[in-house]
């Protein structure tokens, strides 16, 4: 997952960073600690304003849900045909979805997206899954969609999610260059900072108490084991985010699910041929 936090390697000053929370780790433990998972958990881009919104979610019906302290930014390409929620990954927002949605717009599928916590419009500066989860679970209630849509963190995030409660709406499910282990994040991070392994051990320690549960069953493999609702997989095998591999570990988990490889289209998969692979899935009885 080499590019999974680009933003933050493009700085010159990363390393530095890193010897700095080390250095710091040793005089106060818990201030380090919480450093550490700020930065983890600040989506250095994605985010929107109202003032300079692009046209493509300018032109959608906008609409806020209110879950206690947070705005939930949503979007609505309204439509008489199945209602399906896309759900967006780490550093972006629901603009990422304009290809897709225009091409599903042609078969009048009725289309919500959501802003993640930090992304788009949507409020807090902290993206999290447990928080995303909460997004997803306030969307899907709200709006009562039968076709999920994700793409990378959000995948993750909706599996998970999917475990913790069952939705009497939801048909089917679909997760785009899904990453498997949480662990694995956290580690590429580690690596990113030069984090000493102590340090790396309290900010695991502190994650997981935001979970709950260990690191090591954090992940989609875990999760769609527990899931019935038909699921497509479908991940590229030149992806440099999130490896062809940890597909392979999520499809070999599942009970009930499609795997489709693509070449070259890198993970984005901001292609025809996906969505003509989507349209295909969701039109299956």
């Amino acid at each position: 997952m080499k590019l999974f936090f680009k933003s933050l390697s493009d700085l010159a000053l990363t390393k530095s960073v890193g010897l700095f929370l080390n250095i710091l780790f040793l005089f106060n433990a818990k201030k380090s600690t919480s450093i550490a998972y700020t930065l983890f958990s600040t989506p250095k881009s994605g985010r929107l304003t109202s003032d300079k919104l692009p046209e493509f979610l300018d032109r959608a019906k906008s609409e806020r849900l209110i879950l206690k302290h947070h705005q939930i930014q949503t979007y609505h390409w309204a439509g008489n045909g199945s209602t399906i929620l896309l759900i967006h990954g780490w550093q972006s927002n629901s603009s990422r979805w304009q290809q897709l949605i225009e091409f599903l717009n042609q078969s009048d599928y009725n289309l919500i997206t959501l802003d993640a916590p930090g992304q788009g419009l949507s409020n807090g500066k902290e993206f999290s899954p447990p928080i995303y989860a909460s997004f997803i679970d306030t969307a899907i209630k709200q709006y009562k969609p039968k076709i999920l849509i994700s793409h990378s963190l959000g995948s993750f995030t909706s599996l998970f999610q999917l475990t913790q409660y069952t939705y009497p709406s939801l048909e089917k499910n679909i997760i785009l260059g899904c990453p498997n282990t949480f662990k694995s994040i956290v580690i590429n991070y580690q690596k990113l900072l030069s984090f000493s392994n102590r340090n790396y051990g309290a900010l695991v320690t502190f994650l997981e108490t935001l979970i709950p549960m260990p690191l090591e069953e954090y992940n989609s493999a875990y999760f769609i084991q527990k899931i019935a609702l038909p699921t497509l997989i479908i991940h590229d095998k030149t992806d440099e985010t999130i490896p062809f591999s940890e597909a392979l570990s999520i499809a070999k988990a599942a009970k009930k699910a499609s795997f489709i490889a693509t070449e070259n289209l890198g993970h984005s998969l901001q292609d025809q041929q996906v969505y003509q692979s989507i349209k295909q899935f969701i039109s299956q009885k």
